[in-house]
């Protein structure tokens, strides 16, 4: 089922009047994902506590959840909620 406002490209997806393509690929977001989770290991070294992952609800739940199973090391997740009032 198509979203309401999307419309047939021949270039790849689109959503309103803004055709869309694809940039990186799932295999290259996991891939780079791993090793943003191993880089944070390696600059952390030998710490005491638990690396604390705040990111903003709705938006970045996915991703920080992933990067937490990529880094081997026991850390913390929290959120923060942010609310736009300019509209």
């Amino acid at each position: 089922m198509t979203e309401p406002h999307a419309v047939p490209s021949e270039s790849g997806p689109a959503i309103g009047d803004a055709s869309l393509r694809v940039m990186f690929t799932a295999e290259q977001i996991a891939a780079r994902v791993r090793e943003m989770g191993l880089e944070i290991a390696r600059d952390l070294g030998a710490v005491t506590r638990s690396p604390l992952f705040v990111g903003v609800l709705k938006g970045a739940c996915v991703f920080q959840c992933d990067l937490a199973r990529a880094t081997p090391l026991d850390v913390e997740l929290d959120f923060v909620s942010a609310s736009s009032y300019g509209r």
